[in-house]
């Protein structure tokens, strides 16, 4: 399998505001990950460890700039594909 992130690479993180979505984006942070903000529907203008959080991936990718997309709960390639 391919590594797609490195230590440049920003992140979006999908679910931040959820119980994964908090502890995944606090261990990567502590990891020395750069991400740049999460998504969560209904959840705009919440700040989850002084990251911004977008109600849909349009909205924070016109917001922000973002490399790879994270989402702690994707079990599809489906799921993943959202991403892009």
């Amino acid at each position: 399998m391919t590594i797609l992130i490195n230590k440049g690479t920003k992140l979006l993180i999908q679910g931040i505001t959820g119980r994964e979505g908090r502890l995944h984006t606090k261990l990567m942070l502590n990891n020395g990950s750069k991400i740049i903000a999460g998504v969560t529907p209904g959840r705009e203008g919440k700040t989850i460890e002084d990251k911004p959080v977008y109600n849909s991936i349009k909205t924070a990718i016109r917001k922000t700039f973002r490399d790879k997309c994270f989402n702690p709960f994707c079990t599809s390639s489906s799921c993943c594909r959202s991403c892009l």
